[in-house]
């Protein structure tokens, strides 16, 4: 019996298939492509169904330049609640960014915890403080 072939999936977030999977070596005839957009991955119950729905080994995340992705903390999300820890987020320019349990746990979900910590502390100071700012500068 011959090797059983890895099933591979790239959601393609926006930018070129071909030339993100070329730029990591990967064979495109390997990958089952489905183009998605902000809007579907703001949706968990679709992004969790179409991670899970082929049974796939490897999921990759495609994106025209890594760094200007907004979403990263919640596609890493998504592997990791879907169970998928060998998946990856990858640009047009080679760059990668892998998913690791430990990583995840120990940094990027205490780090995203700590930013809506500190935005909602600013938000409940300005709530507060303009207000009483309001306030002074009428009696004057």
């Amino acid at each position: 019996m011959g090797k059983m072939q890895d099933k591979k999936l790239l959601v393609l977030l926006s930018g070129n298939a071909a030339k993100i999977l070329k730029s990591i070596s990967a064979d495109a005839g390997d990958f089952v492509v489905v183009k998605t957009d902000e809007k579907e991955l703001s949706r968990p119950g679709f992004m969790l169904r179409l991670i899970k729905s082929g049974n796939f080994n490897n999921v990759i995340f495609g994106t025209e330049d890594i760094e200007f992705q907004r979403f990263t903390f919640f596609i890493l999300l998504y592997l990791f609640l879907s169970g998928k820890f060998t998946g990856k987020i990858a640009d047009e320019q080679g760059r990668t960014k892998r998913f690791s349990i430990f990583t995840f746990i120990f940094k990027d979900a205490p780090l995203f915890i700590a930013e809506i910590i500190a935005s909602a502390f600013i938000a409940l100071y300005f709530y507060i403080r303009f207000p009483i700012k309001l306030w002074q500068m009428k009696r004057k």
